[in-house]
């Protein structure tokens, strides 16, 4: 069961189709960075794959990182939520709970989930079988803690995030996915894979933030050139420079 905002209450988890492919995507690639539109629900999806894997297998330790405290705490209070949500003789026949704080979940198999911000010390000193750095554009030390935690993660690795312009930490990951032999495997999700939306919506939405495009095309973009192009109050859009763009070698590197 899934927090549904706009209903209010409660409803099933039922999957779309591409939630299907980003969960086909977690069990084949170690290594995926996602760039995708606002509320198509990519966060709930990585948090209950992560609660099934902790629940079905034992020590499978999960660490979420996002961009603040309450960032981090809604995280874990995804998963909380799934668990007691569970059917009475399901929770029963799986792992007991050991200890629920505001952060984490710890359960008698020796699997858990633990969830915290993005601060320069994050992830030193752990090792744990997957990563989830959620909305990771935004995050001030998301290189410092890609660095720190590239050795310590045994399992998946998922950087998701909207655009935040170009020339971050996530910007560099997204463009190294596109080369053919990239250990990453980029996915990119716009702003109409949910059913709902459609021109009209797009069109509506759009006229909500006249004056402030950028960061419209920020938050639902159609293609992922768009997405950073446009995004970030960056200077000189992309579909400009596109047209005299040359990647060449530099001269030296230090």
């Amino acid at each position: 069961m899934v927090p549904d905002i706009q209903a209010g209450g409660l409803r099933p988890l039922r999957l779309r189709d591409y939630q299907k492919q980003i969960l086909a995507d977690i069990e084949v690639h170690t290594n995926i960075v996602g760039l995708k539109a606002r509320q198509i629900g990519w966060t709930t999806i990585a948090v209950a794959n992560a609660l099934h894997d902790v629940l079905f297998n034992e020590w499978r330790p999960w660490t979420f990182i996002s961009r603040n405290e309450k960032a981090a705490q809604d995280m874990v209070g995804k998963a909380i939520t799934a668990y007691y949500r569970l059917p009475g003789w399901m929770r029963r026949a799986l792992p007991s709970l050991k200890a629920e704080t505001q952060g984490s979940l710890v359960f008698s198999n020796g699997s858990r989930i633990v969830s915290e911000p993005a601060t320069a010390s994050s992830f030193r000193g752990d090792a744990v079988y997957g990563l989830l750095m959620d909305e990771c554009a935004f995050m001030e030390y998301a290189e410092e803690i890609w660095g720190a935690a590239e050795a310590g993660v045994y399992g998946p690795r998922m950087l998701f995030s909207t655009a935040n312009g170009m020339g971050n930490f996530f910007h560099d990951i997204w463009l190294d996915s596109q080369k053919e032999d990239s250990v990453w495997h980029g996915i990119f999700y716009p702003w109409n894979v949910v059913p709902s939306r459609d021109e009209q919506w797009y069109d509506l939405k759009k006229r909500g933030y006249r004056g402030r495009e950028w960061l419209f095309y920020q938050e639902y973009p159609s293609t992922p050139e768009e997405a950073f192009a446009k995004s970030g109050r960056v200077a000189f859009q992309a579909d400009l420079v596109s047209q005299v763009f040359e990647e060449i070698e530099p001269e030296a590197r230090y």
